[in-house]
């Protein structure tokens, strides 16, 4: 995974702190839709879902105090 970072503000620090978030390397898009041409498109809605839970599992965290903003 990649990692992202950023300024943001942290509700707990008070503080405009840096802020980091993993990221869903492209790679994994490529072999969800490898997946799908394969299964003749039956991975789509199972693909669609894995990677929408990932997206919103990985939220900006403080690095200061840890708590997902």
């Amino acid at each position: 995974m990649l990692h992202r970072q950023k300024q943001k503000y942290c509700k707990q620090c008070r503080l405009k702190m840096l802020h980091v978030r993993d990221e869903i390397h492209h790679r994994t898009y490529v072999i969800h839709g490898f997946l799908s041409v394969v299964t003749c498109m039956l991975w789509v809605i199972p693909g669609a879902v894995i990677i929408g839970i990932q997206q919103n599992l990985l939220r900006w965290r403080c690095q200061v105090c840890g708590k997902a903003n």
